[in-house]
Order: structure tokens, then C-alpha cells, then sequence
């Protein structure tokens, strides 16, 4: 057991990383769509964001950090399995961990790279654990893709708005994909507290979410 932790997520421009999107046609010409029926791909984003950890005993705080799981399916290269199980199984045990039910879950703050596939892959998995749409967002359109540091920084964003007292809305959505037939949130939701379920969904399948909640000071 240690007392405290400085978790530190940092991203900066990388010509190989550019040049290996760029070749699997990944990376949109225009503004990043997550789940819209027009999405083309994502746009990468740059980074620095650290967060300070503490055990409960060391320090009090208004938030909490549940629990969370990482698994790699290695359905691929390049992604998760498109019928959504893997993602499916991490956000499961992510719960089972938390000591969380999923009707305790306020809000999911998504993936959402807007990539034609990798959308697919996390509605689907969503819709195995939700009986029915729970509210869901992308922070993708507001900073980009940060890979690396995308754990940290939407981290920070999303514990940011909610002490602001809103969630963000999914920029760029215009129109319905049938084939996922859910849509993220289009207008801002007033918000000071609840439980959150943060997904990240990377390269071989290498998924991860976890729990959060913040309570009323």
C-alpha cells in the first residue's frame, strides 16, 4: 500500500505514429464524427495531464476512484472485436470490481474515436450491457486522439465538467447511424455528482474501463 500516486499521461506529435494512421486510411480529412452516420476516422491530439491519486486514510476527497480493468483480446491489429464481446467482458468485470451495478452508472464517458469500426465495436459492446441507451459522450471532437495520454486527460476533463456542474455534449453528430442506432448526448446535461463509467478502447483490442463517482461535499 503506498499513500500517494502521480499518474502522468503525455502524447506528443510523432511523425510514425501520423504516417501508421494515415496508411490504414484511420485519420479523417474533415471534423471528428463519433458514432454519426458520416464519420471518416479520427484526428490525433496532443497532450500533458497528470493526476494525484491518494488512499482514502491519506486524504479526503468529494471523489472516488471505484475500480477498473484492462484486458487485450488480440482480435486483431488494429482493433476490438467488431461484435462488441470483448468490450463487452472488460466493462462487466469493471463493474464486478467497483462494487457497482449498472443502474448505478449516471453517464459513460465513450471511446468514441469515430472511426467506421471502432465505433461499431463499442455500441455494440455498450448495448450487451445496457438494457437500455444510458447517456454517453466523446471528448474526441474537443481535444482529438491522444492516445497515450487519452487515459489521463479525459479523465481530468470529465472530473472537471461535473465540478463545473454539466457533462459535454458530442460535438459534430448530425445524423443516426441505423446501424448503431444509438446517439450520443446533443446538449449539455446539468451534472454535480454521480457515478461514471470511463471506456478506452485501443490498438489489439487493449481495452480498459473504469469506475468513478463523485459525492455530494
Amino acid at each position: 500500500m503506498i499513500d500517494y500516486a502521480l499518474v502522468v499521461g503525455l502524447e506528443m506529435f510523432a511523425p510514425l505514429s501520423y504516417e501508421g494512421f494515415s496508411s490504414m486510411q484511420l485519420l479523417t480529412n474533415n471534423c471528428v464524427k463519433p458514432f454519426d452516420a458520416e464519420r471518416k476516422g479520427l484526428v490525433l491530439g496532443e497532450s500533458l495531464a497528470a493526476v494525484f491519486f491518494s488512499r482514502e486514510e491519506v486524504q479526503h476527497s468529494t471523489w472516488v476512484f471505484k475500480g477498473g480493468i484492462s484486458r487485450s483480446e488480440t482480435a486483431s491489429v488494429t482493433g476490438s472485436k467488431v461484435d462488441g464481446t470483448g468490450i463487452f467482458d472488460v466493462m462487466q468485470k469493471t463493474l464486478t470490481v467497483s462494487g457497482v451495478n449498472i443502474d448505478d452508472i449516471d453517464v459513460v464517458k465513450a471511446h468514441g474515436t469515430g472511426s467506421p469500426m471502432g465505433d461499431v465495436a463499442e455500441i455494440n459492446g455498450m448495448k450487451l450491457l445496457f438494457q437500455e441507451q444510458p447517456s454517453f459522450f466523446s471528448f474526441k471532437p474537443y481535444i482529438g486522439h491522444t492516445l497515450g495520454a487519452c487515459g489521463v486527460s479525459e479523465l481530468l476533463l470529465l472530473m472537471e465538467s461535473v465540478d463545473a456542474g454539466f457533462i459535454p455534449s458530442t460535438p459534430n453528430f448530425g445524423k443516426t447511424d441505423e446501424q448503431l442506432n444509438w446517439s450520443p448526448l446533443q446538449s449539455t446535461m446539468n451534472c454535480h455528482s454521480g457515478t461514471f463509467l470511463l471506456n478506452y478502447f485501443g490498438f489489439g483490442g487493449n481495452n480498459t474501463s473504469l469506475i468513478i463517482s463523485k459525492r455530494v461535499s
